[in-house]
């Protein structure tokens, strides 16, 4: 037994010996691929990966960054300049490795570019007097530039001959101590001529002096071996010949169509995608006896882009109503004209009988049209109104005055919840105005919603029943005289209300709960005047009981004229509070406060028939 467990002994000793030398060669190859961690350079955050360099070796060169690293540009403004940046840098001027930038370089008037500089390099290539450079930054880097005065040419007077023969006589013109403070333009240009390098070259030398062209000529014809031709005139055309006269400082444009031979009918040709602009056009005056060709289309509108200030409100620079008269009245163009859609601002009284009847303009693809009254701000640019004239005593035509909503945009207005046109009026005369003999288009237009209204509005004669004067705004001095007044005066605010001989709706205003009386009346900031008598009140007839239903919404007018019965209704069923005086005479029963700013109100009702001065 002992021999046998010998020999097994020393069998598997003899194999453990020849196992060693595998065993230990696997396992410094295990070693040698996974060695132990280096606490000192931990494995990186994403196991996936690994750690492809547990022992990196220090950055030798720190001057040369990683891809993301940043390098500041400072750009330095030339005086007499502009560098600009595309795309825009940001406030600290820090931008990533390798990013590339344009700068472009652009003198002010009176200086032109010679270089710029950025980083090591300096570029001097000037196209239309602007250096422009793209780079990709490397390294923090500077920006600066060369700006240098333009030195005045000597100037060139004397005589320019255009192309086509025509000769422009160039002189100084002096003030009394004998200092040149302009030059004299005298003669005629073909009018393509005017944008030719050699005459702008010409104009160049006169360092920006006023020019008087009062007496040049701008002929629209050629002349070309005796043969005169008329040159057909376009927006275009015009456009660079005004181009060029205003930064020249031309004092005139006038078109010539006298040649060698006698005037020539000249044609003027426009689209509505391309139309003369109304406040250009204006600009240009003409020869006598100027006479267009017959063919001819002048299509008017404006050509400005729109603007709004940051509330909003429409700043385009449209052309004014007096743009557009002055264009019509034009006897050279008037005959020829349209207007395309256009919206015109000011006071439109002279313009709206042109718009209506026998005397209508031409109008196509919507023709003139106005802003609402939220639309523009009051003082503003923009400001369209009706002003008939502080001491106006001729009364609007109504067509004229539904005109003017009809072209007016609809917006909408809050306080009433409804989509109106509201416009601006100030000092209107209303006449004998029929409500009940008006058909619902006309009557929309004729309401008074939301507008804002100023000076003195007076309704005179004719039954206003149907009408409604609703959400008024403005510090108007408002007067009905032997009127049936409107049934429904809601949320407008008026300075002064006089009511002369009226008659109140009280049909219209009782087809309505009769406590909302109360409601419908005007805000009175301070006077309330009646005169004469008040028929057909709603609360006539009405008993103790009913009448309590009324509760005073508003506050009584800070000054009032007229019958004491009335006023006595006024503060116990219409309005809160007393007056200041009553009748010219100061009110003891007045306590002030609550009255003032936002007084109010209708002188609504009085026994029917009463006279009252």
């Amino acid at each position: 037994m002992k021999n046998k467990r010998a020999k097994v002994f020393v069998v598997f000793l003899g194999a453990a010996l020849l196992l060693s030398p595998l065993v230990m060669l696997i396992s410094c190859k295990q070693l040698h691929k996974t060695p132990a961690p280096d606490l000192t350079n931990p494995p990186s955050e994403n196991p996936e990966q690994g750690n492809p360099n547990p022992n990196p070796t220090p950055n030798p060169n720190p001057s040369n960054p990683t891809p993301n690293t940043k390098y500041k540009v400072t750009v330095t403004q030339p005086a007499n300049g502009t560098i600009g940046v595309s795309p825009a840098l940001t406030t600290d001027g820090k931008v990533d490795k390798g990013s590339e930038f344009t700068f472009t370089l652009s003198a002010n008037t009176g200086y032109k570019v010679k270089a710029l500089t950025i980083g090591d390099a300096t570029y001097s290539d000037v196209t239309d007097n602007t250096i422009t450079q793209k780079v990709k930054i490397e390294k923090e880097t500077a920006v600066s530039a060369v700006v240098e005065a333009e030195a005045n040419p000597t100037p060139e007077t004397g005589i320019f001959t255009d192309t086509q023969g025509n000769k422009v006589t160039i002189a100084p013109v002096e003030d009394y101590y004998g200092e040149i403070i302009g030059y004299r333009l005298t003669g005629d240009i073909y009018i393509e001529e005017i944008n030719s390098a050699a005459f702008k070259a010409k104009l160049d030398t006169l360092n920006g002096k006023d020019l008087y062209t009062d007496s040049l000529n701008i002929n629209c014809f050629t002349n070309q071996n005796s043969t005169i031709t008329a040159k057909e005139i376009t927006p275009e055309l015009l456009t660079g010949v005004l181009t060029i006269g205003e930064k020249k400082k031309f004092s005139a444009l006038k078109l010539n169509n006298k040649t060698s031979n006698g005037p020539i009918d000249i044609k003027f040709d426009s689209t509505i995608e391309k139309s003369f602009d109304i406040k250009d056009l204006n600009k240009f005056s003409f020869s006598s006896n100027f006479k267009l060709d017959n063919n001819s289309n002048v299509i008017v509108g404006s050509n400005e882009t729109e603007k709004t200030d940051p509330s909003g409100h429409d700043i385009t620079p449209y052309p004014k109503v007096d743009d557009l008269l002055k264009l019509l009245g034009n006897e050279t163009l008037k005959d020829y004209i349209t207007v395309k859609d256009v919206y015109v601002t000011g006071n439109v009284k002279n313009l709206l009988p042109k718009l209506i009847g026998p005397n209508k303009i031409k109008e196509t693809n919507g023709g003139v049209k106005f802003l609402h009254v939220y639309e523009f701000m009051c003082p503003g640019p923009n400001v369209t109104e009706y002003d008939g004239g502080k001491n106006n005593n001729t009364p609007i035509p109504l067509k004229e005055l539904l005109e003017f909503r009809k072209r007016t945009d609809e917006g909408h207005n809050p306080v009433i919840d409804e989509d109106v046109r509201s416009v601006r009026i100030q000092n209107l005369i209303l006449e004998n105005i029929d409500t009940h003999n008006m058909n619902e288009d006309d009557l929309k237009f004729l309401h008074f919603k939301g507008d804002n209204v100023a000076g003195n509005i007076m309704f005179k004669g004719g039954n206003l029943s149907k009408m409604q004067y609703k959400s008024t705004t403005g510090p108007v001095d408002l007067t009905f005289d032997n009127t049936t007044l409107p049934a429904n005066m809601a949320s407008s605010n008026v300075n002064n209300l006089i009511l002369k001989n009226v008659t109140f709706p009280k049909e219209e205003i009782l087809k309505g709960p009769f406590a909302k009386i109360p409601y419908i009346v005007p805000i009175i900031k301070n006077n309330l005047e009646i005169h004469g008598y008040i028929k057909n009140s709603p609360l006539e007839g009405k008993n103790p009981e009913q009448l309590e239903e009324l509760v005073p919404q508003k506050n009584m007018p800070e000054n009032y004229t007229g019958s004491l019965e009335i006023y006595n209704k006024l503060k116990k069923y219409i309005y809160r509070g007393e007056a200041k005086t009553i009748n010219g005479n100061p009110n003891p029963n007045y306590h002030g406060s609550i009255q003032k700013h936002t007084n109010t109100s209708l002188a609504l009702l009085q026994n029917q028939g009463k006279s009252h001065g």
